[in-house]
């Protein structure tokens, strides 16, 4: 059996963490995976009316935002910390939980991350919270569809927790 290398890699510093480009990264797009989630499902909940996005309600968006921030802190929160959210970061930095030198680059990075998601909402066809007609072809379109299932999904999840609530109060 051979000894496992300890040479350092590219993909991080010689003591094994993440560089600071992973880290930022890393915050960038955890934040742009939030914006894009969970301010698409707030865009869908105000345009509730739709064909197929009926019910959606602050139930969904609060679960889309929460489980939004849950996969990408199990994603990338190893790398940075997972804060994706300069009041977050501003707090680990007071608490003393990260270097002061680190915030700003964090910060921009969070900023960054969800001018972007909002960009990706906005050249989707959500404009004012309605959808746009003809923006269905587009790559953007495809995204926010993604982010449509997971609150329908997230609905979903509501609904089958609120029967089975009911059928523990039944019994």
């Amino acid at each position: 059996m051979s000894e496992p290398s300890t040479a350092p890699t590219a993909d991080a510093t010689p003591d094994g963490d993440p560089t600071t480009a992973q880290k930022l990264a890393a915050e960038a797009l955890g934040t742009f995976v939030l914006v894009l989630l969970g301010c698409g499902s707030v865009a869908l909940a105000v345009n509730a009316a739709s064909p197929g996005f009926g019910g959606a309600n602050i139930v969904s968006v609060g679960l889309t935002f929460g489980i939004a921030v849950m996969v990408m802190i199990y994603a990338v929160g190893r790398v940075s910390g997972g804060h994706f959210n300069p009041a977050i970061t501003l707090g680990a930095a007071i608490s003393g939980r990260m270097a002061w030198r680190e915030v700003p680059g964090y910060m921009g990075a969070q900023v960054g991350g969800g001018i972007v998601a909002a960009a990706v909402l906005l050249l989707g066809g959500f404009v004012g919270g309605y959808v746009v007609n003809g923006a269905t072809g587009s790559a953007a379109a495809q995204v926010l569809n993604a982010a449509a299932e997971l609150a329908a999904q997230s609905l979903k999840v509501k609904r089958e927790v609120d029967d089975f609530l009911r059928d523990i109060q039944a019994a």
